[in-house]
């Protein structure tokens, strides 16, 4: 939720208010109040009057999806009922240093619904917010077959019955997946044991090689590449390991004590400084220069090769374009710039250089007549 829903939320409160009405400053000061206890992280927050007179008006169009115009009520101190001037002066004697004056209480206005009953939560789907669900719902169904999503073909089916419409076609929408296999029924398990930080007892099959017995804590379950791969801590090994949920044949409950994450920054961090899912652990990472050749740039740019991609500047007419990349070169790195034939050439350093170089001349025998 966004610190600006928020605020809407927030000011809605005050509207429904049964025994007070709200000055533009005290409504900024609930919203304040509001946003601090929605994220208590966050450094000292603070909201200007102006940007609740926006909100406000935000909030009373209709496309906006609240449409509070006709229900919000705008007064002065001296237009209010007799009962409402109460609640303002209650308001005032309550405050220590704020004793009240009538003059000044004149030149504000005061915020308040007409019905105390109403509020934006109580308002019907537009079809605007039902096109968004659809789509995000459509968005949810390419998960389809992971336990966790289950309630997902549920869900749209009673939204389209509730609409009355027919479901938007699937096909509006396509990714580049494919079916999970047996590796899906490992998700749910691994998941759930991630979030509750539980040891886990995985018998893992390696290709061509003895079934394997691994006592892990798990971190996180990720997709690379159309494949599902957990990060582990595992007894066998003294770095952190991904295994791949297609060789996992059974997962028991651990009787051993659950290892932390030892990075101070997370899982995540594990992928920095990589391209998909092997970090070796004896690799340092590298600063590797590339040269793109001027018809590949444009999807370099769109689409770089890591998250670190830096592309120089040259003068205009160039053919090739020096490209940074730095990171730890692996088996999916070299794959990825293998997958750009002859529009890449990689320049340094030169051990990896000519790592690449033994691929392409091993390549190469494969094709030789």
């Amino acid at each position: 939720m966004s610190l600006q829903l928020v605020r809407y939320l927030a000011l809605d409160r005050c509207f429904q208010s049964r025994n007070r009405v709200h000055s533009v400053y005290e409504l900024a000061e609930a919203c304040v109040d509001a946003m601090e206890a929605y994220n208590p992280d966050a450094k000292k927050l603070s909201i200007t009057e102006r940007q609740i007179k926006n909100d406000i008006n935000f909030m009373k169009r209709p496309e906006s999806g609240y449409d509070i115009g006709e229900m919000l009520e705008e007064k002065t101190y001296s237009e209010l009922s007799d009962e409402k001037k109460m609640f303002v002066k209650d308001w005032h004697l309550n405050q220590d240093s704020i004793a009240f004056n009538s003059k000044k209480a004149n030149r504000k206005k005061y915020f308040y619904y007409k019905d105390p009953n109403f509020s934006i939560g109580k308002k019907p789907l537009t079809s605007a917010d039902a096109a968004r669900i659809q789509e995000a719902i459509l968005t949810l169904k390419r998960f389809k077959g992971l336990p966790q999503f289950d309630w997902v073909e549920e869900v749209a089916a009673r939204l389209n019955k509730f609409m009355n419409k027919h479901e938007v076609a699937s096909t509006a929408l396509i990714f580049d997946s494919s079916p999970y296999g047996d590796a899906v029924k490992w998700i749910e398990p691994l998941y759930q044991a991630v979030v509750a930080q539980t040891p886990l007892m995985i018998t893992y099959q390696p290709f061509d090689k003895d079934p394997q017995i691994h006592h892990v804590s798990p971190y996180v379950v990720k997709e690379f590449n159309k494949r599902w791969f957990v990060l582990c801590h595992t007894d066998q090994l003294s770095y952190l390991i991904n295994l791949a949920l297609d060789r996992i044949t059974h997962i028991g409950e651990g009787s051993h004590p659950y290892v932390p994450y030892p990075g101070k920054h997370g899982p995540e961090s594990f992928y920095k400084d990589i391209i998909g899912v092997i970090n070796y652990q004896d690799k340092a990472v590298e600063e590797i220069s590339l040269l793109v050749e001027k018809s590949l740039l444009p999807y370099i740019k769109t689409k770089p090769i890591h998250s670190s991609q830096k592309i120089a500047l040259v003068e205009k007419g160039a053919k090739w374009y020096p490209v940074s990349v730095t990171l730890k070169p692996n088996y999916e790195f070299y794959a990825l710039i293998l997958s750009h034939g002859d529009g890449i050439r990689l320049v340094s350093p030169v051990s990896v250089r000519n790592e690449l170089s033994l691929k392409v001349k091993k390549m190469h025998r494969n094709y030789k007549i």
